[in-house]
């Protein structure tokens, strides 16, 4: 009787089991838009210009953007890749960067080396790049909850410095993309900051 007793519940409990919702696996946070049309402008200084992704495709385990960036009259295309293990910028108008610029998942503490491919026209930069705690950034654009990317340049043109040289801070917010900017090189500093952003209209 008690097996037959036994042999019941297991089946009532493999039924439940077999009826229950799987669980949806979790959505992962996107620190870069890939919709076409999604428009950002930024201010630096006296300049200010707008970037726009034009192209995105969508690959297996990857995506590809064309982001084009027009600053008064001119224009070029920017393009990156976006996977499970981070955002990589590939190129910058006829120049191969191939720079990681957030590792993903984000976590503080993350650290990973940079090293621009040496190019006639291009200052080509190697260091050390570390994610920080997302922190709370004010521009123009508004407030964002933005994680800080520290780019220590410790190699120019391929050639090792004597001592670490300036320095870039990117703040990275969700499904916006890049808020602000810094680099400090000794006392000068020079800022970027979004101006405004515009997701890509729904269809």
């Amino acid at each position: 009787m008690r097996l037959v007793t036994a042999v019941a519940f297991l089946f009532v409990l493999a039924n439940h089991l077999a009826a229950a919702p799987v669980p949806k696996e979790s959505a992962k946070e996107s620190y870069y838009p890939t919709a076409p049309g999604t428009k950002w402008v930024y201010r630096q200084e006296n300049r200010e210009w707008a970037e726009e992704i034009t192209k995105s495709d969508r690959r297996k385990a990857e995506t590809l953007l064309t982001v084009r960036i027009t600053e008064g009259g001119t224009s070029y295309d920017d393009t990156y890749s976006i996977t499970d293990g981070g955002l990589t910028k590939l190129t910058t108008g006829e120049f191969r960067i191939e720079r990681l610029l957030l590792k993903l998942p984000v976590k503080k503490g993350n650290e990973w080396s940079v090293d621009v491919p040496v190019q006639a026209g291009l200052l080509a930069e190697g260091g050390t790049a570390a994610a920080g705690d997302a922190e709370a950034v004010d521009v123009p654009a508004g407030q964002y909850r933005a994680v800080p990317v520290r780019f220590t340049v410790t190699k120019a043109d391929g050639r090792e410095l004597p001592k670490p040289g300036r320095t870039y801070t990117h703040w990275y917010a969700p499904d916006v993309g890049l808020v602000k900017f810094r680099c400090k090189d000794g006392g000068a500093e020079v800022v970027r900051v979004l101006k405004a952003f515009t997701p890509a209209a729904k269809k």
